[in-house]
């Protein structure tokens, strides 16, 4: 069916123009020279994206010392989870506040407890090792869990609940177990069907 596969067509298309100018609306433009990489230069440090392979590059500290992030795992950087597009979204603020990417942990690892195997914070802010309070300095100032904005009303919800072993049903309650320092933990989510909608819960 002819028209069939040409309306599913224009329907994929449709959608990554929104998240095209989801990430535009963050202040990214195409690349000098290229028609698949989006840029931003911020103060600190850069961030790209391909949108043809639907991958983004974070600095990692392990390549550049003074521009790079902190990096657990590099599953945040592809943009095939709908999930991520709110994570970029939510460092992009954090960088526009003048937050370090040093001080900017993407997908930091802790222990899943009884489950024997790592779970990942996708968003972790530290105080600077400057920071005028000397007994903070590199402590856990926020801890930021991103959800899908289909997700992200009964991942609140579940913050008040604990599983049949006693641990904690929300996996940002079992980070803070492990880094008490940690000054306040967030539930954030921004991406809803290619339109910014931001919203938070402390």
């Amino acid at each position: 069916n002819k028209i069939g596969r040409f309306s599913g067509n224009l329907q994929v298309a449709l959608m990554n123009n929104k998240k095209i100018n989801f990430i535009t609306q963050m202040g990214f433009t195409y690349k000098n020279g290229t028609t698949n990489i989006l840029k931003r230069d911020y103060q600190y440090t850069t961030i790209e994206i391909d949108i043809q392979t639907k991958k983004i590059n974070y600095i990692d500290i392990k390549d550049n010392q003074l521009n790079g992030f902190n990096i657990g795992r590099d599953t945040s950087a592809n943009l095939s989870s709908e999930e991520n597009y709110s994570v970029l979204e939510c460092i992009n603020e954090l960088l526009e506040q003048g937050y370090h990417p040093n001080n900017i942990t993407i997908e930091k690892p802790f222990s899943s407890g009884s489950a024997g195997k790592d779970i990942y914070l996708d968003i972790l802010v530290s105080f600077p090792n400057d920071y005028h309070i000397e007994e903070k300095r590199n402590n856990t100032y926020m801890m930021i869990e991103v959800k899908k904005k289909s997700e992200y009303s009964k991942t609140i919800k579940d913050s008040f609940l604990t599983k049949n072993n006693g641990e904690p049903k929300s996996q940002l309650l079992s980070y803070l177990q492990q880094d008490k320092n940690a000054e306040y933990i967030v539930y954030y989510t921004s991406y809803n069907n290619g339109e910014l909608k931001r919203q938070y819960h402390f």
